[in-house]
């Protein structure tokens, strides 16, 4: 059914309707472009602003001829004001102040001082302490003051306030220095023993061994001691992982413990298109390792030293500008 409406009656009438939406706005555009086209040589614009400027001026001059003047205004004559008792005025000013938002601020009427248990307990308390803080500061001020007629180099001659400061400065000053040397006390040399860091123990057997765990130059120092040893087959992996450290650290492969040299050959093919010399050295040297490592195949010292040679011959492509 919605087909059948885009028929030729419904188009004509979607136009037509346009057509009378958008008509007027297209002459009103017309009429202005024009309008403002030909003020530019006769300058009607500018004559229909000043029409209207005049209108307006008029306009105003008019409202203000018709407003009545202020002396011609009707006053209210001073005695019709309401006359205010004075008697009532000042009943309710003793209202307003008699209320209880204003009566907390008038001084407190002299009389008896309020009584009970707690108010007696705390009076006596402020008493108390305020007998004690006086009794203090007189024995300060007598024990400073000098007695008249007392023998000042008599041993029994009290402290004067000037020995009393020079005690004080004294004790001062012994605090700051002892501060001073506590805090600038060199801090106990502990000689250190030399730790060596070890590179970890790696078991070159164990198939979860990734080439990422130790650097390339460790992997090198493992296969030259089992060499040593006279175990190629240890020897064969070490230089196998150093080879994919060396690839990893440049950036050839990404190394993970689920790949095999199936996915770091096609990675290796895939990542170094600039140096083609490069792939095939290396799937040879997958293709030796997995032929000694998995296979049947006996690994010697000369199949070692092929590895070692391919290893060497993959690091100069590499690194060729």
């Amino acid at each position: 059914m919605g087909i059948h409406i885009l028929n030729l009656a419904t188009m004509a009438v979607a136009a037509a309707l346009t057509w009378m939406a958008v008509d007027p706005l297209l002459d009103a555009v017309y009429v202005l472009r024009c309008f403002y086209g030909e003020s530019i040589a006769t300058g009607e614009d500018l004559r229909a602003a000043f029409r209207r400027a005049v209108a307006l001026a008029l306009l105003v001059l008019v409202l203000i001829t018709a407003a009545p003047p202020a002396s011609a205004q009707q006053r209210v004559p001073d005695s019709a004001a309401p006359a205010i008792d004075a008697g009532e005025l000042d009943r309710a000013i003793g209202e307003v102040i008699h209320r209880r938002e204003f009566t907390w601020r008038v001084p407190r009427p002299a009389g008896e001082d309020p009584q009970g248990r707690w108010v007696g307990w705390v009076r006596s308390a402020y008493d108390l302490a305020a007998d004690l803080w006086d009794l203090i500061v007189k024995t300060i001020r007598d024990w400073l003051r000098q007695k008249p007629g007392a023998d000042v180099g008599g041993k029994d001659a009290p402290v004067t306030r000037r020995m009393l400061e020079l005690l004080i400065v004294l004790v001062v000053a012994l605090a700051v220095g002892a501060a001073v040397l506590f805090f600038r006390r060199p801090a106990p040399v502990v000689k250190a023993a030399a730790v060596t860091a070890a590179a970890p123990a790696v078991d070159l057997a164990d198939e979860s061994l990734t080439a990422d765990q130790l650097p390339e130059s460790s992997w090198r120092k493992l296969a030259e001691e089992w060499l040593s040893k006279g175990d190629c087959r240890l020897a064969l992996r070490a230089l196998y992982l150093a080879g994919l450290n060396y690839l990893g650290e440049r950036g050839v492969v990404s190394i993970r413990r689920w790949k095999s040299g199936l996915d770091y050959r096609r990675e290796v093919e895939r990542r170094t298109r600039a140096t083609p010399e490069l792939a095939p050295v290396f799937t040879r040297n997958v293709a030796i390792f997995e032929r000694g490592w998995y296979g049947r195949h006996a690994v010697d010292r000369e199949t070692v030293e092929a590895f070692a040679a391919g290893l060497m011959e993959m690091k100069t492509y590499a690194e060729r500008p």
